[in-house]
């Protein structure tokens, strides 16, 4: 009911805008990064690897040309994500690198990795228009919220709550009290 109060009421375009300018922080896309990866395991592909990046060849490339499966999936990907794909040994190189650079070799137990950034999509806060439903429903939500909040401190206000004393705590008292008088 007190939610349904809530969101029965209209959501002017005014106070979305103002939401919106309070609250941008929240609409923010993370930096993504679209990178390409090799991992090579044996000592023929990391010689024709090197071999081929002399000539100038880039990652794409040599991976096709030594039918390597591919490490990361080919689309930009935030940070975290690229934690767990690559862990943080990989993505602190990863992060020093500009696009299109590729990487000295980097040695882990699985493997040697050459890594190149292919796309870098900066850190964003979408226009308005572009999230407008987003903003409505995000408004909506802590409406809501605010409006459950509001009503639980009335009814805390207003409650005339009485404890007695618990029934297990006057047993134990009791039996205490029994036991040291039976010694």
């Amino acid at each position: 009911q007190i939610t349904n109060n809530f969101l029965q009421q209209a959501v002017t375009d005014i106070q979305l805008r103002e939401f919106y300018q309070a609250y941008g922080s929240i609409f923010e896309q993370p930096k993504k990064i679209a990178v390409n990866a090799l991992r090579l395991t044996n000592k023929s592909s990391i010689e024709q690897a090197q071999i081929m990046l002399a000539e100038g060849k880039n990652l794409t490339h040599i991976s096709q040309s030594l039918q390597l499966d591919p490490v990361l999936p080919p689309t930009l990907l935030s940070i975290p994500m690229l934690h767990r794909y690559l862990g943080s040994s990989l993505v602190s190189h990863l992060e020093q690198l500009s696009q299109d650079e590729i990487s000295p070799p980097l040695q882990r137990a699985d493997g040697l990795y050459y890594l190149q950034v292919t796309a870098i999509q900066r850190a964003h806060t979408p226009s308005y228009q572009a999230i407008r439903q987003s903003i409505k429903a995000e408004y909506q939500r802590r409406g809501r919220h605010i409006a459950l909040s509001n009503r639980l401190n009335q009814l805390w206000q207003q409650a005339d709550i009485k404890t007695h004393k618990p029934f297990m705590e006057s047993s134990v008292t009791s039996g205490v009290a029994a036991n040291e008088g039976g010694q």
